[in-house]
């Protein structure tokens, strides 16, 4: 969502990630230091088209497997406005 980074004095840069958690939806900011090790999760890039909008969820379908998937309005920020 967003960042920014201090470079004090001394040391290293202290960067700050503003984010939001894609399961609840909370957001948060963590600040960790260049040169630290952060933990990578793996996210895969997959066509969709959006079929309905069901509660706060979008409802799109994987045009590889056919498959349904029920995503969450905020993890599409505005885009889904159309």
């Amino acid at each position: 969502m967003d960042f920014g980074y201090i470079i004090p004095d001394e040391g290293k840069a202290i960067y700050s990630v503003k984010c939001r958690n894609a399961d609840t939806g909370k957001q948060s900011e963590i600040s960790f230091r260049s040169g630290g090790k952060t933990d990578f999760i793996r996210m895969d890039e997959v066509a969709m088209q959006f079929i309905y909008t069901e509660g706060d969820f979008l409802v799109c379908m994987n045009l590889e497997s056919l498959e349904q998937l029920h995503i969450q309005r905020f993890c599409c920020s505005t885009s889904y406005n159309f």
